[in-house]
């Protein structure tokens, strides 16, 4: 990312459910940043997010924000979009769609 000083880029590669949240959770975890900054998760691989994954979203952001941290998603395809926008998770934090 351009422009934005203290942002550390994950890309998840594959879909955000049950099966693999425990690896997810672990890349995410290992992720944060360790001074102040943004965790961007690049979501463009990703097609499908379960229940249990957006558990691991919710939880990395909730542990970020009390570090003063912030957590962002990009790439987000439009289905996903929608479905964080119904939940009202982009109340939350930033959510960018696929340009």
């Amino acid at each position: 990312m351009q422009g934005e000083e203290n942002q550390l880029v994950l890309k998840i590669d594959q879909n955000i459910v049950s099966a693999n949240a425990k690896e997810i959770k672990e890349k995410l975890k290992e992720s944060i940043p360790q001074e102040s900054g943004t965790l961007v998760v690049d979501l463009g691989q990703v097609d499908q997010v379960d229940s249990i994954g957006v558990g691991v979203l919710i939880a990395t952001f909730n542990s970020l924000k009390k570090e003063g941290k912030g957590f962002k998603l990009v790439n987000v395809d439009d289905n996903l979009y929608n479905l964080f926008q119904v939940m009202r998770l982009n109340k939350h934090f930033e959510i960018e769609g696929k340009n």
